[in-house]
């Protein structure tokens, strides 16, 4: 943008300079200061395209900051987010794993209450522990 308000600003010293020199060739008479005043107007507005130019630049890498500041932020929230969900992950693995372990010292404790069992009741009952630690592992899975 700013070589291309250069390159405008170029080509209109340039017409300042040529209507000076046809205004001198063809008006021998006019005064210098309507010469001077034509130049200055002519340089008026280089300077208020030249402004104009640098504020609309300024704007457009404000625009481009914001969006790169908006990009980053969101960034950050699905880093953060995804940050979030792994911890929770390790968490909920950590617990399976726990539970994973009392559920396997029951169903040893079940067996090994088994052959030691005298009666049907005591099978009865030791059944029923197997069963519900049976019924605990796929939560583990």
């Amino acid at each position: 943008m700013l070589l291309l308000a250069g390159g405008f600003t170029t080509l209109a010293v340039r017409g300042v300079l040529e209507l000076a020199l046809r205004l001198r060739a063809g008006m021998p008479d006019l005064p210098a200061w309507a010469e001077a005043a034509a130049i200055l107007f002519n340089l008026l507005g280089l300077i208020a395209l030249g402004a104009a130019s640098l504020i609309a630049m300024a704007a457009e890498e404000e625009a481009i900051v914001r969006r790169q500041s908006d990009e980053r932020h969101r960034a950050e929230r699905m880093l953060q987010q995804g940050q979030r969900l792994e911890s929770l992950g390790r968490l909920a693995g950590g617990v399976a794993h726990d539970f994973n372990n009392v559920l396997a010292v029951v169903m040893a404790t079940a067996e090994n209450l088994r052959e030691d069992a005298l009666t049907t009741g005591q099978l009865t009952e030791i059944d029923e522990i197997s069963a519900a630690a049976d019924r605990g592992r796929p939560l583990v899975r």
